[in-house]
């Protein structure tokens, strides 16, 4: 599971442009770029808007992995008990004695 998360954060980081962090100051849109010159950058609002929603899907991608390796978890848990109370069952039932004396095969 922890190989899928890393790959969903590479493929995020990959994919998401080179302005973030973006931020109202003093009644302007600002984003900080980290491509070409460093540095805060005016910018419109749809572009604010835009990096905004970026920033928040790259917030998704870990909870989302650990959501998805709890369940995992969970369901692995739930069969292997399934499992070795199955297993226990079977192992009580053929060694107990036979009850018509016969013999025992």
């Amino acid at each position: 599971m922890t190989g899928a998360g890393v790959v969903l954060c590479a493929v995020d980081a990959a994919t998401s442009g080179s302005r973030q962090n973006a931020e109202v100051r003093d009644g302007r849109y600002v984003v900080f770029g980290t491509s070409g010159r460093r540095g805060t950058a005016g910018v419109d609002r749809r572009e604010y808007e835009a990096v905004r929603e970026g920033d928040q899907h790259g917030m998704t991608v870990v909870p989302g992995t650990v959501l998805a390796g709890t369940a995992l978890f969970v369901l692995v848990t739930g069969e292997v008990r399934r499992a070795d109370a199955k297993a226990a069952k079977a192992v009580s039932t053929t060694s107990a004695a036979p009850a018509s004396g016969g013999t025992r095969s």
